[in-house]
């Protein structure tokens, strides 16, 4: 069952209590992993495909990490037909319209002379309003994947000036 916050203070209480300063478990290693694994310290597992990722109140967020990377993963969709980039670009917009952002501080450690990554989340931001014209603009979307389907991403700093509200900044 996911779960769901009833306003903003509810969450922001968990957000502290639980993620920001915290080691992320290291379920899910690939890009986007970091944000499956914040989805995981929230609901216990990794929420599918086509559901909002959190829901405060009546509100749905898209939860979104970023680490040493200032690249940011939006989205992909299947299928290429006459209008799929079209329909593509409207699923990102709809997904992105609230987000909730997650600086993540990525480490290599050695053990036995093995290296693995370690994840802390060492802030957490949400923005709201975004302005649909301006991420038109800067979203990269191309072709991926054998030309399959259709790929977006973007710069962390370009999406967050996206947006007219900063709804919640909470940093170590």
């Amino acid at each position: 069952m996911l779960k769901k916050f009833t306003n903003l203070k509810q969450f922001e209480k968990f957000v502290k209590n639980n993620i920001v300063g915290k080691k992320l478990p290291t379920i899910y290693n690939h890009d986007g992993g970091s944000g499956h694994n914040i989805e995981f310290m929230i609901h216990g597992q990794v929420v599918g495909p086509n559901k909002p990722d959190l829901i405060i109140g009546k509100t749905n967020w898209e939860i979104k990490a970023y680490g040493n990377s200032n690249t940011i993963h939006i989205g992909s969709s299947r299928n290429l037909t006459k209008n799929s980039k079209k329909k593509h670009t409207k699923k990102c917009q709809d997904k992105m319209r609230n987000l909730a952002l997650f600086d993540i501080e990525e480490n290599f450690v050695e053990k036995n002379g093995r290296y693995s990554m370690t994840y802390k989340c060492i802030g957490a931001y949400m923005y709201s309003d975004i302005d649909l014209k301006l991420f038109n603009k800067s979203i990269c979307t191309r072709k991926g994947t054998g030309q399959t389907k259709f790929e977006t991403r973007i710069g962390i700093n370009k999406l967050i000036n996206c947006y007219d509200y900063e709804v919640l900044d909470i940093a170590i």
